[in-house]
């Protein structure tokens, strides 16, 4: 059974050195490798996303309140009479707080979409030692495998001996 695989062997090693054929692995194409770049790209994604989430939002409501500020500051500083734009402050500075209002109120959903992104992030976790585990046990597989070629091959190597001896 051992020659049929020694011909192969030897045949494909004629190939290679013959043709000058070398082996380049492209590390990224391994199956754990793929797995991992997919677990990275969720991961970093779901970061991501927890530390923009409606932060857009605040900022423009943040930068629409510090327009509205300055536009206040220039009134009142050119105004004559201060009563005269009272009421144009008053419902500048309402809306203000308005606004500021609807950003606090938004932690109620930065808070739910967290817990969501949490539970991701768990799940990555759970992928990622899943994927630890399989690879550990591939390697397993392969060391054992390694060793039984190599019991087969002393086996090859001992009985040629023990032929030619006997010879």
């Amino acid at each position: 059974m051992f020659y049929k695989y020694k011909s192969i062997l030897v045949s494909f090693l004629a190939v290679l050195f013959f043709f000058d054929i070398s082996f380049s692995y492209d590390l990224s194409q391994l199956p754990g490798n793929i797995d991992f770049n997919k677990l990275k790209d969720q991961l970093i994604d779901t970061v991501k996303h927890i530390g923009t989430y409606k932060a857009s939002e605040a900022f423009d409501e943040i930068e629409k309140n510090l327009k509205s500020f300055k536009t206040l500051q220039l009134k009142i500083r050119n105004a004559k009479n201060v009563d005269s734009v009272i009421d144009e402050v008053a419902q500048s500075l309402r809306n203000m707080s308005k606004s500021y209002s609807k950003i606090a109120k938004m932690k109620y959903e930065v808070f739910a979409d967290y817990n969501i992104r949490e539970k991701q992030l768990a799940t990555i976790d759970g992928k990622i030692i899943d994927t630890v585990d399989g690879l550990k046990e591939k390697l397993l597989e392969i060391k054992s495998d390694d060793i039984e070629l190599r019991n087969r091959l002393n086996e090859e190597q001992n009985r040629k001996k023990k032929n030619r001896n006997d010879n």
